[in-house]
């Protein structure tokens, strides 16, 4: 078995070791109150952030926005047009040493003097020689290329301290995830093995809206890593507006839909099942319609909303990713062109 495919199932256990933690003072909690979030990430750590930027506007209730890394040192007078002391700045990163995210750490910390935090899976790295508040969590560090658990599990923390913030009414629910985790992925594993080996997929899509568009990009970045496969993301609405042009019977398209936009997402699901596409829902719990549509379907049966139970539409796409590469002879444990490191 390879280190990809052994990570992909450890997210669960690994969640457990993140949620165990006790790693938001009340001084990290003074710090945030009231400031405008701006998360700081690049590649997979980007779409981390759109998604951790969703969840603080809507746990925190705070105003969060996403920025490339290199956005911030390029253009940092559009980024914070406003006084250092009404923002707080988030930088993620697996290894903690990618060139853009240290660039974008002097010019919030060092140079604009605004309130750091640091996330990373790596101590010792000179991403921790920035933030006032630091979030390591070493224990879902890869050995893989290709980020999956690091991803779930640094989402899986800025989600416990945007709910934290906002007064932990969540935590109970996602105290619940990790063992939702272990219900689904063997579930996830073996329906998308199935999948990729019936069909001819040439192309994949993946939609999604508010906190689940980061998923559909990071979803995309994992097919495109592994399998070098056309791979595309969009708000799923938006998809109606040309790119579903070249929908055709050998593209398949994977819609993440949470119960409140299912009704009018569920109407784009049947029009592209009539267009030909192969369509893959992955929703909490389906409606008829989606019963109808849907060619596969997975029903995550967990009773949260979609900012709850977030993480645990990723390992879909990393299984896709991980099978499709198989599929093309390709090793997922060492995706062409890339390293696990970008440094400039």
């Amino acid at each position: 078995m390879s280190t990809t495919i052994d990570e992909i199932l450890s997210q669960p256990s690994t969640w457990q070791s993140v949620l165990d933690k006790d790693n938001i003072g009340n001084d990290l909690k003074n710090d945030l109150i009231g400031k405008s979030n701006i998360f700081i990430g690049s590649g997979t750590s980007y779409y981390l952030s759109l998604s951790a930027a969703s969840i603080f506007s809507n746990y925190a209730n705070q105003d969060a926005i996403a920025v490339p890394s290199a956005e911030v040192f390029l253009y940092p007078q559009i980024i914070f047009p406003k006084n250092a002391d009404d923002y707080a700045a988030f930088l993620i990163s697996r290894s903690g040493t990618t060139t853009e995210v240290l660039l974008a750490g002097e010019t919030v910390q060092n140079k604009l003097g605004i309130c750091t935090c640091a996330v990373t899976c790596r101590n010792g790295s000179g991403l921790t020689k920035f933030g006032k508040h630091k979030f390591i969590i070493e224990e879902a560090d890869e050995k893989s290329i290709v980020m999956t658990r690091s991803f779930t599990s640094m989402l899986l923390q800025l989600q416990i301290l945007a709910d934290a913030l906002g007064g932990g009414s969540n935590f109970k629910n996602l105290r619940a995830i990790p063992e939702f985790g272990e219900l689904n992925i063997e579930q996830m594993k073996f329906q998308t093995k199935d999948i990729v080996n019936s069909n001819n997929i040439e192309s994949f899509v993946f939609l999604g809206h508010g906190p689940l568009f980061g998923i559909a990009n990071e979803a995309m970045l994992k097919v495109t890593e592994m399998s070098i496969s056309i791979s595309n993301e969009y708000h799923s609405l938006e998809f109606r507006h040309g790119p579903m042009s070249r929908v055709n019977d050998r593209t398949l398209i994977t819609f993440f839909i949470a119960n409140n936009t299912m009704k009018r997402e569920g109407k784009l699901v049947k029009e592209m099942h009539e267009l030909g596409a192969k369509t893959f829902v992955v929703c909490d719990k389906a409606n008829k319609e989606l019963y109808k549509s849907a060619d596969y379907l997975i029903e995550l049966n967990t009773g949260m909303n979609n900012f709850e139970n977030l993480i645990l539409y990723t390992p879909v796409a990393q299984f896709l990713g991980y099978y499709q590469a198989l599929k093309k002879g390709l090793d997922p444990d060492k995706p062409q062109n890339l390293t696990q490191v970008v440094t400039l």
